[in-house]
């Protein structure tokens, strides 16, 4: 789990990089409202290539079947957990 002050750390980074933008609420100034820039979009784009590419080479020999099978199980395990999936030093 991160830290209060070291998710401020992160998110005060990504600004001065200029991959966030910080809008502070209209109605309650104590809330502040993040947003992606455009140089961002474009960083998770090409991060959404790379993980396709390494998912290719690393599952290129399991058939459509059993990708499909992989897959949907998965998604039911992350569905039904109600905690967070953990490291084994519970972190």
């Amino acid at each position: 789990m991160l830290s209060k002050g070291n998710v401020s750390q992160a998110v005060e980074s990504l600004i001065q990089k200029g991959l966030l933008l910080r809008e502070q609420d209209g109605a309650d100034r104590r809330r502040i409202h993040l947003h992606p820039t455009t140089a961002a979009a474009a960083i998770t784009v090409s991060l959404e290539d790379v993980r396709r590419q390494f998912q290719a080479e690393v599952f290129c020999g399991l058939s459509r079947a059993t990708w499909s099978f992989m897959t949907e199980s998965t998604t039911a395990l992350r569905k039904t957990r109600k905690t967070p999936w953990r490291g084994r030093d519970g972190t």
